[in-house]
């Protein structure tokens, strides 16, 4: 599922070209990138890169902006910093963030790229699981959870987007996944916020390692790495931190389109 790359200033067209014959490979996901460029120069340097090979997508939201409904900036980079003077929101946290994906309320999201400008020394690591092998536990877990996640269509809401689709479905012979449990709207029947409840508490095992028939991956991203996937194909998350400071996790988030495909 994990693809690992080196790149410096003198091989972006190398590791692209590697890039997108891994890109096209259905069984990569997720694909790492380690540049040992200073953690304060790494996001002009993925800027750099990644414009040969995509393009950068204005989705970015500031949590000190309003509510939920109006965070969107128009600007293409946020950051995911711990800060403790922004209440609820994972972003600024030092929490666990439960698994599911950036695009749950922007129809047609393309992807999420983490540029690491520092990071803790202990946990903070970026998560990855793919959706069969959480399709295929929970179908020994719960029948119910099991039709809830392929049959029932949830409505998410967040910045002014809506989004309505089942939480896994197959396409093209690919297993496509769209979900997060806090945009998913309160207007719900009961029965159905029952399922969603089970659901998240389900995935916060998974994060927690309780679940021995998923595979977890797990990336430690480090200053100067970053890090991309195919937000529509796998589930991510991340584990808990501690730091002494604000900002001592500092990554730099932005919505970027492969031009691959």
């Amino acid at each position: 599922m994990l693809k690992e790359y080196f790149i410096d200033n003198e091989c972006f067209e190398n590791t692209i070209e590697h890039l997108e014959k891994d890109w096209k490979d259905s069984k990569n996901k997720v694909f790492l990138f380690r540049s040992g460029v200073n953690g304060e120069s790494a996001k002009q340097f993925y800027s750099d890169f990644a414009s040969k090979f995509g393009r950068f997508c204005n989705y970015a939201e500031d949590a000190k902006e309003g509510n939920r409904n109006c965070q969107r900036t128009g600007e293409v980079w946020m950051e995911i910093r711990n800060d403790n003077s922004i209440k609820d929101a994972y972003r600024h946290s030092t929490n666990a963030q439960p698994l599911h994906t950036d695009g749950s309320y922007i129809p047609g999201f393309p992807t999420s790229l983490l540029v690491c400008q520092s990071n803790v020394e202990k946990g903070g690591e970026t998560i990855f699981v793919e959706p069969k092998q959480i399709l295929a536990d929970i179908k020994d877990y719960s029948d119910s959870m099991y039709n809830f996640v392929l049959n029932v269509e949830l409505l998410h809401q967040r910045s002014g987007d809506s989004r309505c689709d089942k939480i896994f479905k197959l396409q093209d012979d690919l297993i496509k996944v769209n979900y997060n449990y806090y945009c998913v709207t309160n207007d719900l029947p009961d029965s159905i916020k029952q399922l969603n409840e089970y659901f998240l508490n389900y995935l916060v095992e998974v994060e927690q390692l309780k679940r021995t028939n998923v595979d977890v991956v797990s990336v430690k991203l480090l200053p100067g790495d970053a890090v991309i996937w195919k937000d529509d194909e796998v589930l991510h998350g991340r584990h808990s931190f501690v730091a002494q400071s604000d900002s001592e996790r500092f990554i730099w988030k932005c919505g970027f389109e492969v031009d691959f495909e």
